[in-house]
């Protein structure tokens, strides 16, 4: 399937539906709650929410992740998982496929996922195991991936002046995020607008 244009409001959307759903897993993150979801917590009080990262080495107290795990070899049975939260996480892990299957193993039938992964990015690993930076993905790269869902939606998370402005000097990098730069990118991203040129892709697939 090939990504419509970038909408602002479908992070917000997905992870809304998301947030309905009974079980959900958080995967790959140092703690719960992280990479933009803070504001939208009180909305998963009605679900069971829990956290997964690898090797935890770092007491975050009630945000602590729930699990320890291998996002390749899931600790949980077949079909027993309602949504699934996978975000920046795929360019981290050495077989993103087996990832992949693993999560589409564990979801049940009509089982949801958003997903983020990098297309147009710099280099943001480090020595560490569980945060060494793989790989970027194509538009063709995510529909190979999720080949095996039901329904699968990109979305471009930016364009061609966002994806440039990730590829700065960190400096320079921060000072284009602050306004009124940031006014003026997103209206030039909107003006030239692209579908094939983006920094991150957002991923929303059904089994």
């Amino acid at each position: 399937m090939k990504p419509k244009g970038e909408s602002s409001s479908f992070f917000d959307q997905c992870i809304k539906k998301i947030a309905k759903e009974r079980v959900v897993l958080d995967l790959g993150t140092f703690y719960s709650f992280r990479k933009q979801l803070k504001k939208y917590e009180d909305l998963f009080k009605q679900s069971k929410y829990f956290s997964m990262d690898y090797k935890i080495s770092k007491n975050y107290g009630p945000y602590t992740p729930n699990v320890d795990g291998n996002i390749m070899e899931l600790p949980f049975k077949s079909g027993k998982i309602d949504a699934i939260i996978c975000k920046d996480v795929l360019e981290h892990i050495p077989e993103p496929q087996k990832a992949v299957r693993e999560m589409h193993r564990i979801l049940k039938k009509g089982g949801k996922i958003f997903a983020t992964v990098p297309f147009i990015h710099p280099y943001h690993g480090s020595q560490s195991e569980k945060n060494r930076d793989y790989w970027r993905f194509t538009q063709d790269g995510i529909n190979f991936l999720f080949k095996d869902f039901e329904k699968v939606e990109i979305r471009a998370a930016g364009g061609a002046f966002i994806a440039l402005r990730s590829l700065m000097p960190s400096r320079i990098e921060k000072a284009l995020q602050r306004q009124p730069f940031l006014a003026i990118i997103n209206f030039l991203d909107k003006a030239f607008r692209t579908r094939s040129t983006t920094s991150t892709y957002m991923i929303w697939a059904i089994k």
